[in-house]
């Protein structure tokens, strides 16, 4: 197996192209704020025409069987577009659902490193709740 990495731009349409035409299979790692991004990799993949395999970037929950709170969902929104573009433009594909840890919530959802004078709550406040966080080292 051959691996190749090149570096550029997801708005230089053409050479995004040309490099998906080299290879078989396409494993996006873009991180959240990027999400949307992949629709121009999703629109390249489809005019090179020969991928056989697209792991969109989404390692995170079951998003077409989930629902969330409002920043949440709107993430949640997101990946739902990436699943249906692909799914639209005839690619093969595979998502990665690991579910998502707390731990990675609490610090982006509520920021406990910030000194907020403000906090929302989302239904009574009446909610009880643990959070736990596993770490894995191989």
């Amino acid at each position: 197996m051959q691996r190749k990495r090149v570096q550029g731009e997801l708005d230089d349409h053409e050479k995004l192209v040309s490099v998906l035409r080299e290879v078989d299979v396409v494993i996006s790692a873009l991180a959240v704020p990027q999400h949307l991004e992949q629709l121009k990799i999703i629109t390249a993949m489809k005019e090179a025409g020969n991928i056989k395999r697209f792991v969109p970037s989404e390692f995170g929950n079951e998003v077409d069987r989930v629902s969330g709170l409002p920043p949440f969902q709107a993430l949640l929104d997101n990946k739902k577009k990436i699943r249906r573009a692909t799914e639209a433009a005839g690619i093969p594909y595979t998502y990665v659902s690991a579910n998502s840890f707390a731990a990675y919530f609490v610090d982006f959802l509520l920021h406990p490193d910030e000194m907020l004078h403000q906090v929302t709550i989302y239904g009574n406040g009446q909610a009880k709740g643990k959070l736990l966080s596993i770490f894995i080292y191989l």
